[in-house]
């Protein structure tokens, strides 16, 4: 059921984060999930009633098309976005399947305790993307112009208007 919702949501959020920025969707999505895996802990006892808040709390998981939205305006040089998109793929897909090696590991707790501890990740992410996540126009960007790799002074970077349907749809189907 979450990734029925993260499929549905990874359908909206690129042009959602396109109109107001990457912080704000990523940081509501975030604080969402930390609501959504409190909500699943406590509906553990009735099937639908977990199966419902999975749903709906993983439209607020799917954040990779904004991750790699960000890493396409962050970066220029090809091969660095193409190293930076894996390493976000690679990170996504342990978070993903991170939940059942820790279910493991906590085989003694229960099978719902790692929601706990995905909670707390999510904390933790969540304050580290409103600490660190540089957005255009973000005042930490025009301080440090001068240490940005990938970016000259007479180089002028061309953003995409709209996200790329075929490479959207792929990343889709590839998590079915």
């Amino acid at each position: 059921m979450s990734l029925l919702g993260i499929t549905i949501s990874s359908i909206f959020v690129g042009p959602i984060s396109d109109k107001i920025g990457r912080k704000i969707p990523i940081l509501v999505m975030s604080v969402f999930s930390i609501a959504g895996c409190l909500t699943r802990y406590y509906t553990r006892y009735t099937f639908w009633g977990f199966c419902i808040s999975s749903l709906l709390f993983g439209f607020f998981l799917g954040n990779l098309p904004i991750g790699m939205a960000y890493i396409g305006e962050v970066y220029t040089d090809k091969l660095e976005k193409q190293k930076q998109i894996g390493i976000l793929v690679g990170c996504y897909v342990l978070g993903a399947s991170g939940g059942g090696i820790i279910a493991i590991l906590m085989k003694n707790e229960g099978l719902f305790s790692p929601l706990w501890v995905g909670a707390g990740l999510m904390v933790v992410s969540s304050l580290l993307v409103f600490k660190c996540l540089i957005e255009p126009g973000d005042i930490r960007l025009v301080q440090n112009d001068s240490k940005l790799d990938g970016f000259k002074d007479d180089e002028k970077v061309v953003r995409p208007e709209k996200i790329n349907n075929k490479v959207m749809w792929n990343i889709i189907v590839s998590r079915l």
